[in-house]
């Protein structure tokens, strides 16, 4: 059911998104199809594979980096 849901949020978003493209820009009926499909394909795998983010650490201490000088 979840899927199905996921499925019909995906299709209202595409053809938002299509219909404000194709508002503003010519698009020739012969390349609609294909901008549908990629316009999906794109939000289906938006979230997906998103890179590790490992926690940066700096090169030197802090306490270290702070002198009274300045």
């Amino acid at each position: 059911m979840a899927e199905s849901a996921a499925h019909a949020n995906l299709l209202g978003l595409t053809a938002q998104i299509v219909s404000a493209h194709i508002a503003h820009n010519p698009v020739s009926t012969d390349m609609l199809p294909g901008l549908i499909q990629e316009v999906y394909k794109t939000l289906a795998k938006v979230g997906q594979d998103a890179p590790v983010v490992e926690r940066l650490t700096p090169a030197v201490p802090v306490k270290k980096s702070i002198f009274p000088d300045y």
